[in-house]
């Protein structure tokens, strides 16, 4: 059974070249609903791309497209975007809040600000590297000490003698400075 909320409202999605027999409907809460069988409006649950909800559409030449719920909700619902804002931002960075309150049409530098804010991004953290933060500090110290020749510092820490050049010219952990 569908759960109704206060002030829904419901618009049908028009989708360029769509398959016949396919007809969705879409909400200002972000909800979706497609037409079935029987020809009755049912809500469907989206699938997720990186933790967006979206929807595959076949389209009438047997193709697939996919579209965003937030997009959709924002190109139904929200004022018109003037032509530099073309992203979709979520206000309160809850991808799976696609309230019409909760979107905002943006330009590509005020979503890099935005994505920056994000309280849910951990910063600083570098996956997949055999070197920590403080490896790299001991490691430019040993190299600023000169009494170690750097293949040695290389195979100290299971590095390449590459990298460890392209620690030292500042290339990679550039960012890592010592004292």
């Amino acid at each position: 059974m569908d759960q109704k909320f206060t002030n829904e409202q419901w618009k049908a999605l028009s989708i360029e070249s769509i398959a016949d027999g396919y007809k969705f409907e879409i909400s200002n809460f972000g909800r979706l609903k497609t037409q079935n069988k029987a020809g009755q409006m049912v809500l469907v649950y989206p699938s997720k791309i990186q933790g967006y909800p979206m929807i595959n559409i076949k389209l009438a030449n047997g193709k697939r497209t996919t579209k965003y719920i937030h997009k959709l909700v924002a190109d139904l619902f929200l004022p018109e975007p003037d032509e530099n804002s073309q992203y979709v931002i979520h206000l309160d960075f809850n991808k799976e809040n696609n309230h019409e309150k909760n979107l905002k049409w943006v330009t590509r530098p005020e979503l890099s600000e935005h994505l920056a804010k994000n309280p849910n991004q951990k910063k600083g953290v570098i996956r997949y590297s055999k070197l920590t933060e403080t490896d790299v500090i001991r490691l430019k110290k040993k190299i600023q000490r000169g009494k170690n020749p750097l293949y040695k510092i290389a195979k100290e820490f299971g590095i390449t003698h590459t990298q460890l050049n392209r620690i030292r010219k500042g290339e990679n952990w550039g960012h890592i400075a010592i004292d």
